[in-house]
């Protein structure tokens, strides 16, 4: 479960950044971009349902998901496929109304899409507890690993960021009166 949620939330987190990009206009081209927005959501959702199918099948291969399992594996899919459809479209609204928002509006909209990952995630524990609980022992282990291995991925990926971000960043070249004045001042 764990692994999954992790391996949706790059895909989310990037559906979040994609979903504020802003598409300039003029008054003549107003019509023709208009469309522009809802093609790009419709590409984004369609990549996002792609995504989660994939990785669905990929992991009721790796698990080797038996017939006996297919309820538990079936609340589970839901759970995930139900979280992203939600996330899906609150985002969408937010892009919606991003514009408009003010500084409060947008923490407001923040808190209500990280408290619908709070539900999500724990509909989709939910799920997956029932799931775990009719493995058998090697369907265990192999999770397991699963897991490990994600947890792992997301360790090294979270301190390659950190590390870009601590990198010192270099300071604007000053304008031209701005850097003229400034021997001026300092020798005096």
């Amino acid at each position: 479960m764990k692994k999954t949620l992790r391996t949706l939330a790059p895909v989310l987190l990037c559906v979040s950044c994609l979903s504020t990009s802003v598409w300039a206009q003029s008054a003549a081209s107003a019509p023709a971009a208009a469309s522009a927005p809802k093609t790009h959501a419709m590409h984004r959702k369609a990549k996002t349902t792609d995504f989660v199918t994939q990785r669905l099948n990929t992991l009721h291969s790796q698990l080797a998901i038996t017939d006996a399992q297919s309820a538990q594996w079936d609340a589970f899919a839901s759970a995930i496929r139900d979280g992203a459809k939600k996330t899906q479209a609150a985002y969408e609204e937010r892009d919606q109304k991003i514009t408009s928002m003010n500084a409060d509006e947008a923490m407001q909209s923040y808190a209500a899409n990280t408290q619908l990952h709070a539900d999500n995630t724990k509909a989709l524990s939910t799920a997956f507890t029932a799931l775990y609980a009719s493995f058998s022992d090697e369907q265990k282990k192999t999770a397991d690993v699963l897991f490990r291995q994600e947890g792992e991925q997301r360790q090294a990926r979270a301190h390659m960021r950190a590390r870009e971000h601590a990198r010192p960043r270099t300071a604007p070249a000053a304008s031209g009166a701005s850097a003229a004045a400034a021997p001026q001042a300092a020798s005096q």
